[in-house]
């Protein structure tokens, strides 16, 4: 009977041992399984996921649309050419989502997958040798293009080689504005006034122009001279009719028009767009004097 009972007891112990090493072996499998799967999500989530089409950051620029929309409009655009492929950009993606959202109204933010779009980062060669973002604004201007070919014309980037915090790249972008704004006096209005038949003007009591003025003189360069003036210039604000208050004031040809409320970017650029786009029969009726 003592035979069999310890006989018994080793069934008894092995057949625990083999429950403890299933254990084991399960709670294992179910560590390497849930690895594999949270390895496996931030692969996808960081490869796939660094810019959608609906977040501040503009990425659907392609070959095929990148002419039209960056040198076919006025606007300033600060583009990344990232890789999945790099740590850097990996780091990058938080604070350029917070530069497109401080830029916004101003300057148009965008992102190139470069190894989605080779034609575009083989034009502006871009490479990922040593890991650093590259970061490309096009200004407004158009210039010849470099190929030499007649009647083509680009805007030709600037690198930008600064600091990566979200202050020093926006604070950069905003620097690169064209200075078109002129600081109007009373003093020199018949000067500037004689230079084009549409002009905008903000009156205001700060000495700095500020950035959403310059975005929109450089967005309206083409229809119109943009200028700052004061205040506390009385002469020049009674001219136009400006009480004491921040005013935009525009001047075309079918008379002075006053936008005194509601500055708010948006309001004040469909205002903008229905003053500068004045009625094409006055336009017309300037040409049929000429002949």
């Amino acid at each position: 009977d003592a035979q069999e009972s310890r006989g018994l007891g080793d069934v008894y112990k092995r057949q625990y041992q083999r429950r403890v090493r299933g254990s084991h072996i399960r709670k294992l499998y179910m560590r390497l399984s849930f690895f594999h799967f949270v390895l496996f999500f931030c692969f996808f989530y960081l490869a796939e996921a660094f810019y959608s089409r609906k977040g501040p950051v503009i990425a659907n620029l392609t070959k095929e649309n990148f002419a039209v929309s960056v040198f076919g409009t006025p606007n300033l655009w600060f583009i990344q050419f990232y890789s999945t492929k790099s740590e850097e950009c990996h780091r990058l993606v938080s604070r350029w989502k917070r530069v497109a959202t401080r830029l916004k109204d101003l300057v148009k933010v965008a992102a190139i997958d470069i190894d989605e779009q080779p034609a575009l980062s083989q034009a502006y060669n871009v490479h990922y040798e040593d890991d650093t973002p590259a970061l490309k604004l096009f200004p407004s201007e158009l210039q010849p293009s470099p190929s030499g070919k007649a009647n083509q014309y680009v805007k030709l980037p600037i690198n930008y080689k600064g600091s990566l915090t979200v202050d020093a790249m926006v604070e950069w972008a905003i620097s690169q504005f064209p200075e078109i704004v002129y600081r109007l006096t009373s003093k020199n209005l018949q000067e500037w006034l004689s230079s084009s038949p549409v002009n905008v003007i903000h009156f205001t009591d700060s000495g700095q122009i500020p950035s959403w003025f310059k975005a929109l003189a450089s967005e309206f360069r083409y229809r119109g001279s943009f200028a700052q003036a004061s205040l506390s210039d009385e002469a020049l604000a009674k001219r136009f009719g400006v009480e004491n208050k921040d005013a935009i004031v525009v001047s075309n040809p079918t008379g002075v028009h006053i936008l005194d409320e509601k500055l708010k970017r948006n309001v004040i650029y469909d205002w903008l767009i229905s003053c500068l786009l004045y009625t094409s029969d006055a336009a017309d009726e300037e040409d049929s004097v000429d002949l």
